[in-house]
């Protein structure tokens, strides 16, 4: 009885506790609810992947052309990779073969959490409740029954089972097809569809869980390319105005259908024939929902991030000179890397970077340390500040190495030979008197055959020695400046580490990356570059670098993608076993002995 009478008190404290809390959330207003409300929520869900599949397919061989249906998917595909979604170009004119190797592979791709995106633009058709998606080789005659043209297209409700089996966290498909057949004539060269006897327009379709799928028309109607004749837009009437509205911020998927909905049926029903009267026409898109959860093309933007609130971009060259930026620099960091397709956070990353160069600039005590912030940026908002202390600080002295100086070495005197004696074959003439030699001219006074008197040329000049430019503290080599670089390829999704200054094989293969979805030439060393190359680089926006691999492909260390190598299966083959002759038992040839068996043993009885 005491055990029931503690449990009891035990279970009503505990229903107290909550009930405090709970009037607290609810007594005291907006903020105290909030937190309450932060509180009691699950955990978000681990962020995965941004997968896209786009298909267009207009050429068709044996059926009617589209029009837009190409430049639709290409429109599609550019508007998706700005998004941050990894996608490289879209897929056109796929043929039966083409298009179930397309859509299956990437549905292979797609991992838990993941949030992937699929466009078709193209001929669809309806055959006893199953749709399909038509190649563009498909047959002027389709196949009566499900079974026959399973085989020559792709089926909606395949896809559907395949997408089941995933946990993405979102998958939106979106159809831009006909929904009817056969065609009117007056509108055939408006419209997308495939006359046929037996085929109608795409039908209803159960979307798989985590799931949401757009129509560009409803059940029965016709998705029209253009509104007359002499409509100029180069996409269709349902993605020209989807492109529209996802751009827009914070726009959820429900409302931008809303919107979409309502924009293109009063667009339909304004069409007009060849002749310029009216022809109401009916296109009502539709959705089948099955979502759980918000999904945004461009999501909201946080009322106010820490970056927003330490960040300084119009202080004046004072105030940067004596500010903290350490702070902001952090915040902008993690709002890059949080918030990627934010271009509002990156000009703020940009903003203070740039200042605490300046900052390093302006405390500099020799030139070619201030001269590191005109290496970064050339045309800087701070350059004309960091060129006037350039100029008023004292020129950089270097000392010039001297010669060692010249001991002259004392040379040995030669041995004096004595001249051999000369050979007399003449008389010898006594000199001549003082008087004489007064009177002889130079000319007969002077010795022949005097060496020239050579001048002392003194000690040789040493070679010139020019001064070294002092390398700068932010330009290219430093830490500050490939910390920058690596925190731009982290935002281009070519860096996945923190961005630390320290260049290493994981920083030599994101410009790897960086270069090889770009097209570019950056050298693999930062110490290489130049302000022009870091300014290229700031000025990319999305996620640039590959970060799956189609099916049947993975990504290797160097971040390509390459075939999954599988293995022959080993088969072990057992080896034939050897019997060896068995030997005689021991003393088996023990003379005198009568071997007997007893009780399982062998016993020597003696013979004799």
């Amino acid at each position: 009885m005491r055990r029931v009478l503690m449990s009891y008190r035990r279970f009503t404290n505990a229903w107290r506790v909550v009930a405090f809390v709970l009037t607290l959330c609810f007594a005291f207003g907006a903020p105290t609810q909030a937190i309450c409300q932060t509180a009691f929520d699950p955990p978000p869900a681990p962020k995965g992947r941004k997968l896209a599949l786009v298909i267009g397919n207009q050429d068709y061989a044996n059926i009617t052309k589209l029009v837009t249906a190409a430049a639709d998917a290409k429109a599609m595909a550019k508007k998706l990779k700005e998004k941050g979604y990894a996608i490289e170009k879209p897929f056109l004119d796929l043929t039966r073969f083409e298009i179930f190797q397309a859509i299956e592979g990437f549905i292979k791709s797609i991992q838990e959490n993941d949030e992937a995106v699929i466009y078709y633009a193209g001929h669809g058709v309806e055959l006893s409740g199953t749709n399909f998606l038509l190649p563009v080789d498909i047959g002027a005659e389709l196949p009566d029954t499900v079974k026959e043209i399973g085989r020559e297209a792709f089926s909606l409700s395949d896809m559907m089972e395949l997408l089941q089996r995933k946990q993405a966290r979102a998958v939106i498909v979106i159809i831009d097809a006909c929904r009817n057949n056969p065609l009117r004539p007056q509108l055939a060269a408006l419209v997308r569809g495939v006359p046929s006897a037996s085929a109608q327009g795409l039908a209803s379709v159960t979307a798989a869980q985590g799931s949401y799928v757009m129509y560009s028309a409803g059940i029965g109607e016709q998705a029209l390319d253009r509104l007359s004749q002499n409509d100029k837009d180069p996409n269709g009437l349902y993605t020209r105005n989807l492109l529209k509205l996802m751009d827009r911020e914070g726009l959820e998927i429900d409302d931008l259908n809303e919107e979409l909905v309502q924009t293109v049926r009063t667009a339909a029903l304004s069409l007009k024939d060849k002749d310029g009267n009216p022809a109401p026409h009916n296109q009502r898109p539709a959705t089948y929902d099955s979502l759980s959860g918000k999904f945004y093309f461009t999501p909201p933007k946080p009322a106010v991030t820490s970056c927003e609130m330490l960040a300084k971009p119009d202080a004046s060259p004072e105030v940067v000179k004596n500010a903290s930026l350490g702070g902001a620099l952090g915040a902008c960091e993690r709002a890059v890397s949080d918030f990627s397709l934010d271009r509002r956070m990156v000009e703020l990353l940009q903003i203070t970077q740039e200042q605490l160069a300046f900052q390093k600039a302006a405390s500099a005590k020799s030139v070619g340390d201030a001269q590191g912030y005109l290496v970064s940026y050339p045309t800087g908002r701070f350059k004309r500040e960091v060129e006037a202390h350039i100029a008023s600080l004292a020129p950089v002295t270097v000392l010039q190495p001297q010669p060692a100086p010249v001991v002259p070495q004392p040379i040995a005197p030669s041995p004096v030979v004595p001249p051999p004696a000369p050979v007399l074959t003449q008389p010898i003439v006594p000199p001549p008197a003082p008087a004489q030699v007064a009177s002889l001219t130079p000319s007969e006074t002077s010795v022949p055959n005097d060496p020239p008197v050579i001048p002392d040329a003194g000690p040789a000049e040493p070679p010139e020695v020019k001064p070294v430019a002092p390398a700068a503290a932010d330009g290219p080599g430093s830490v500050t400046f490939a910390r920058a670089a690596q925190t731009e390829l982290r935002r281009l999704g070519c860096f996945a580490s923190k961005p630390d200054g320290r260049w290493g094989a994981a920083s030599r293969r994101a410009v790897d990356s960086y270069n090889r979805t770009t097209s570019s030439s950056l050298k693999a060393d930062p110490a290489q570059w130049t302000g022009d190359d870091l300014a290229a680089l700031r000025a990319k926006t999305g996620q640039l670098c590959r970060q799956s691999c189609p099916a049947g492909e993975k990504l290797t260390a160097a971040g390509a993608c390459a075939p999954v190598q599988v293995d022959a299966p080993r088969i072990r083959t057992k080896p034939a076993t050897q019997r060896a002759e068995r030997a005689p038992a021991r003393g088996a040839n023990k003379p005198g002995c009568t071997w007997i068996e007893f009780e399982g043993r062998r016993l020597c009885q003696n013979s004799n």
